[in-house]
């Protein structure tokens, strides 16, 4: 009986680690859009009272007009607010954010440092 439990146990967890695992893979996978960069300029200028058309006219200056998640800039600037390798990008990491091409990290980093008075470090504020 003990080895059946120990059977059943084991098989559970295997499925809810290959479960995690496929989830996982799935959300590196996903591919950003205009579209989420809008709906996180939405909640990033609701989130941190940063006004959504500067939000936005930032970003469209940013990104060369096209709102693309996965722009990169003449300098290696990232993503849809364009983080500088020298500049902004070691402060988004220290703030333990992962990835500047998700706008869903990259906007509310973008309001935060509005918010903080350092609107400067984008050449299109």
């Amino acid at each position: 009986m003990n080895r059946v439990l120990a059977a059943i146990v084991l098989a559970v967890v295997i499925t809810l680690l290959s479960i995690a695992r496929t989830r996982a893979q799935e959300a590196e996978d996903y591919v950003y859009t205009s579209a989420d960069v809008m709906a996180a300029i939405d909640d990033a200028s609701v989130t941190y009272g940063v006004s959504w058309w500067w939000l936005y006219r930032i970003t469209l200056c940013e990104t060369g007009g096209t709102l693309s998640p996965y722009s990169i800039g003449r300098q290696r600037e990232l993503g849809p607010v364009q983080l500088h390798p020298k500049g902004e990008l070691p402060r988004f990491y220290a703030r333990g954010n992962t990835n500047p091409f998700n706008p869903y990290e990259a906007l509310p980093y973008l309001a935060q440092r509005i918010n903080e008075g350092a609107a400067r470090a984008w050449s299109c504020a």
